[in-house]
């Protein structure tokens, strides 16, 4: 028979294409608790069947006198008399002529008071209201699975938290759970699917811990009553969703048969595991202010996915798989001059906070804090982490507040020492404000072992120009000393150009089949060129080199797929 699957999960509407800050709240209300309870209907055979009705007890205060809530609503059924506002045992009465309006448009409800709340007085706002058992993937939705009363769950109260990270669920799934001490940690699926939850199951237990070392910030600290959940469902609109304690995925992004999966299909089950519990401290315990900075949740995301998997399950993925998987996507991202900047400050609507949720944000971001974490070194890395998420935990994160606890750090371990004037601040701004990437050409002196560096912009059409100057952090090996195990800079470039002298110059294979690829497209080198440069990768072994030439030359074969140059490319 079929069996309903309840899950609440992140309602976005559509809307206009222009920027409209008038979908945000902005108001002086400060909820500080929400109480809920749901009670769902299945398919009951009446006007109830795949409805829910639910109660909501919101504490608040007021930061100025005001006779105005106003609340985000969508698709929810209540009228002035299921409303009720206290002051202890005192009512606040409602507007008699206009005590509840909607704006469908902006999804807001509007309850008018007929006097002022006063500021600091705390009040109690309890509504009970209906909605719909979306079948959109939407909000609260069903889903169903094969399989052959009622039970009233009541739940501890939730750390501060903000409100998308909200989740619940209603089904018969199983689980597998481990527990030590007051640590629980669960795998939940459909019972004929359990067999699958094993490597969900070892690694995710060892990445929390290994993220809570790395962060100095055990996960189960941070609350009483905190657990973390993993759920594999059916079908989810996105693919996973790092809800706070009950992590969502879909199905093939969480279970994992060894007998009948490539080696690929682990890693990628482990690096979304990894992703999603790095969003326990990034993006949970200090959530980004707006979405303008969407990358403070997802930019450290993209990173330790990578980073921390291969940490915990080297046999998996190595860090440098970051390189290959989310620096040159960003690159392709990050050409044009429409791209965007990784911090936008024109996100404001649902549409525009939708797509704000790409390349920009994930990988670009994730390899901007690769570049900051190699520049101050894994030791003020570490403690600048640290610092922020204990200064900012259950609040908002703003980019200068990380700055600044990455400042923090590289003073408490002396970590930029060699360049003293350098800013993490002005460094990290150049690239996190300005849209795009540098091109650095290097003009060598072979007689004299000088070489002039030279940055601008990176357009795919050469035809574009610009005047961005990028704080770009140097490092290089020599014939004399090929080390490619220290990656920490040896200076920051933060003007056009910058003249120095090495001795014993060596080449790295991958950046330099990556780059040429990207200077073929933007006419800045021949194709005979290219042909000449790559005759070395008949000898070639290297993972990361022949990714970089097979995923350019896959790039230029579809660029000219159907013209008359495909065959004297092939």
């Amino acid at each position: 028979m079929y069996m309903y699957l309840l899950t609440l999960a992140m309602l976005c509407q559509a809307s206009s294409v222009f920027s409209d800050t008038n979908y945000r709240l902005n108001t002086p209300i400060k909820p500080k608790a929400y109480s809920i309870a749901i009670t769902p209907y299945f398919n009951t055979n009446d006007t109830n069947a795949f409805t829910f009705d639910g109660e909501v007890d919101i504490t608040f205060t007021t930061e100025k006198e005001t006779n105005l809530i106003k609340l985000h609503s969508q698709d929810l059924i209540f009228k002035d008399a299921n409303i009720k506002i206290l002051n202890g045992a005192n009512s606040i009465p409602l507007s008699v002529s206009n005590p509840l309006e909607f704006d469908t448009n902006y999804t807001f409800a509007f309850i008018n008071l007929q006097v002022d709340l006063q500021i600091g007085v705390e009040y109690s706002l309890k509504i009970t209201y209906r909605g719909p058992i979306r079948a959109d993937l939407n909000g609260f939705y069903r889903n169903y699975y094969i399989e052959k009363g009622v039970k009233k769950e009541i739940f501890y109260p939730t750390p501060i938290m903000s409100t998308y990270l909200v989740a619940f669920m209603v089904s018969e799934f199983e689980g597998i759970e481990h527990t030590n001490g007051t640590k629980e940690f669960g795998i939940f699926t459909r019972p004929e699917a359990l067999n699958q939850t094993e490597y969900a199951l070892d690694f995710g237990m060892k990445v929390v811990d290994a993220l809570g070392a790395y962060f100095g910030i055990d996960y189960y600290s941070t609350d009483a009553h905190l657990k973390l959940d993993h759920i594999a469902l059916p079908d989810f609109n996105a693919g996973a969703m790092e809800n706070w304690g009950l992590i969502k995925y879909r199905e093939s992004l969480l279970l994992y048969v060894p007998e009948d999966s490539t080696p690929y299909y682990k890693y990628r089950v482990a690096q979304i595991v990894a992703h999603e519990t790095t969003h326990m401290w990034f993006g949970n315990l200090v959530t980004c202010h707006w979405w303008s900075n969407t990358w403070l949740n997802e930019g450290f995301a993209n990173y330790f996915q990578d980073y921390i998997t291969a940490f915990v399950d080297p046999d998996v993925a190595s860090a440098n798989v970051l390189v290959t998987g989310s620096v040159y996507a960003a690159y392709d991202a990050d050409n044009t001059p429409t791209s965007s900047p990784i911090t936008n400050e024109n996100v404001n609507s649902p549409a525009e906070i939708s797509g704000h949720f790409g390349t920009i944000t994930y990988q670009k971001a994730g390899s901007v804090i690769r570049m900051m974490h190699h520049l101050i070194g894994d030791a003020g890395f570490r403690h600048g982490l640290n610092n922020y998420l204990q200064t900012n935990k259950f609040t908002s994160g703003y980019p200068d507040k990380l700055f600044k606890a990455l400042d923090i750090g590289v003073q408490n371990t002396s970590s930029l020492a060699m360049y003293p004037n350098t800013d993490i601040t002005e460094v990290m701004s150049s690239w996190i404000s300005q849209a795009g990437h540098p091109i650095l050409h290097v003009d060598i002196n072979y007689e004299t072992d000088n070489v002039l560096l030279t940055q601008k912009r990176f357009y795919t059409n050469s035809s574009y120009s610009s005047n961005e100057t990028y704080n770009i952090p140097i490092t290089y090996t020599t014939g004399v000393d090929p080390d490619f195990i220290i990656t920490k800079p040896v200076m920051v470039m933060k003007n056009k150009t910058h003249e120095f002298s090495i001795p014993g110059i060596h080449e790295d294979r991958r950046w330099i089949v990556n780059d040429l690829f990207a200077f073929l497209f933007a006419d800045e080198v021949s194709f005979t060129r290219l042909q000449r440069v790559l005759e070395f990768m008949s000898t070639e072994t290297d993972y990361s080199v022949w990714y970089a030439a097979i995923r350019g030359l896959n790039k230029l074969w579809h660029t000219y797929l159907g013209s008359e140059a495909l065959a004297d490319i092939e």
